[in-house]
């Protein structure tokens, strides 16, 4: 027994550890889990030398959490479940622990906090955390965002709207396809049509942020009225002559760019004085 920063470190022995058939963490089986287990027992199976010049392992660090011996002699994992798989796969055969006896909630709280802390819990496996949390252990809002190291309750929102999404989005979401807060709210607006492709489209390994850009329906651009539209007619040499003397536009001697260009400013100054007469006319109608 140890005292490290006023808290009572015990030395239990790995195999009286077992850990919480109910806590947030479901991926325990998959590789890529598996994996960082295996990397934290090199990591604790890795040798230092002593002052003394002896050899001991580097070993677990920090202290596994733990509820009180139960009936059984056995103790309940609080926190560090997988610290404590990494001290089984190296062969420990003690690991270090703090014994936490407080009430419920604040053994779910040693819980969750220390997840959030870490940040290596999945969208989904957070989100499902957060509805246990509200639902089975009555936490409020505020508890919830501190418990989680949530800093504004819209990523709250977000968080919990995973459980509005249809169930075929939620299994993106628990595959880890769909990882991103954010990108939650745009796929609980699409259409069911949308959706359905997807999901199509991810389960061919297309990019999902490509794939969710090409299905989400694109916003009509309103016209601006603001921006008048331009035209542009082609003359021969000669048409153009003709026109410009039909309007009494002098282009005598000119070449045919300079010629268009009086053709065009004449059209532009006659449309500009049409529109100003008009605007005249609508505002002497609203005076009478």
């Amino acid at each position: 027994m140890q005292i490290e920063n006023g808290i009572e470190v015990v030395y239990l022995a790995t195999d009286k550890l077992f850990p919480d058939p109910n806590q947030d963490r479901d991926d325990t089986h998959s590789a890529h889990y598996q994996e960082h287990v295996k990397a934290i027992a090199e990591s604790i199976k890795i040798e230092v030398q002593n002052p003394d010049g002896s050899v001991r392992r580097y070993g677990v660090r920090r202290p596994i959490e733990v509820e009180a011996e139960n009936e059984e002699g056995l103790y309940k994992i609080i926190a560090g479940e997988t610290r404590w798989r990494g001290a089984t796969l190296a062969e420990e055969e003690t690991v270090p622990c703090i014994i936490r006896t407080g009430h419920t909630l604040e053994r779910r709280l040693d819980h969750v906090t220390d997840n959030a802390l870490r940040k290596d819990l999945s969208l989904w496996q957070q989100a499902r955390s957060i509805q246990r949390d509200q639902e089975e252990f009555g936490l409020s809002t505020d508890q919830v965002m501190v418990a989680h190291g949530i800093n504004s309750k819209s990523r709250l929102s977000k968080i919990a709207a995973v459980f509005k999404l249809p169930e075929e989005a939620q299994e993106l979401v628990k595959s880890g396809i769909i990882n991103n807060v954010d990108a939650v709210y745009e796929v609980k607006g699409l259409k069911p049509d949308a959706l359905q492709k997807l999901i199509k489209r991810v389960s061919k390994n297309e990019n999902f942020s490509v794939a969710l850009a090409k299905v989400k329906p694109k916003a009509k651009k309103e016209p601006n009225p603001d921006i008048k539209k331009k035209y542009s007619v082609s003359f021969t040499e000669e048409a153009l002559a003709l026109i410009c003397m039909e309007l009494d536009i002098d282009i005598e001697g000119q070449e045919p760019e300079s010629a268009k260009a009086k053709l065009q400013a004449y059209v532009n100054d006659l449309s500009s004085s049409k529109g100003s007469g008009d605007d005249a006319q609508g505002g002497s109608s609203e005076q009478e």
